[in-house]
């Protein structure tokens, strides 16, 4: 069972993607566009406060034609929102995401935000772990004396013939 510390620390980019809760939600989804990213850790001071995900952008300025340059981030970000410490098991993380349905954790040791675990980094590792699984019950299967005893019996295409 893979812990949510082992998966940041395999991470190809560790870094945690920022903006300020001033910021205007425009810019906000400009750095989402430029860095092609699904979220961004709102902060306060330097403190995490909350996240901006593309589909807060969609669902809250979209719909009421909202003007984007004007509204703030902090006007349209989730600020309620479920987090995960490095000690919490990937399975955890899928079945909170999936009952909460939300695709990125903020990841927290004590008040510090040390990561962030999106959907596809949990089914990336999930995946991983059933692939390594299989590779070793292929292995242990075929390298029991029961297969290779059977294996050296398919080699014969004719039963041996008794010496008279």
């Amino acid at each position: 069972m893979l812990l949510v510390s082992e998966v940041l620390a395999s991470k190809k980019s560790p870094d945690v993607h920022t903006v300020a809760h001033d910021a205007s939600a425009h810019e906000a989804r400009a750095m989402l566009a430029a860095r092609d990213l699904g979220a961004l850790v709102v902060t306060e001071h330097g403190c995490f406060i909350g996240m901006m995900t593309e589909r807060d952008y969609v669902r809250k300025i979209v719909p009421n034609d909202s003007a984007p340059r004007e509204a703030r981030v902090r006007d349209i970000m989730s600020a309620r929102l479920p987090f995960v410490t490095p000690e919490t098991s990937i399975e955890e993380c899928m079945m909170l995401m999936t009952k909460l349905r939300v695709r990125h954790l903020p990841v927290l040791s004590g008040n510090r935000l040390v990561g962030i675990l999106s959907m596809g980094d949990v089914v990336k590792t999930l995946l991983g772990e059933k692939d390594s699984t299989i590779e070793e019950l292929v292995r242990y299967i075929t390298d029991s004396p029961m297969v290779m005893q059977a294996q050296g019996a398919t080699r014969y295409t004719t039963p041996p013939q008794p010496s008279l």
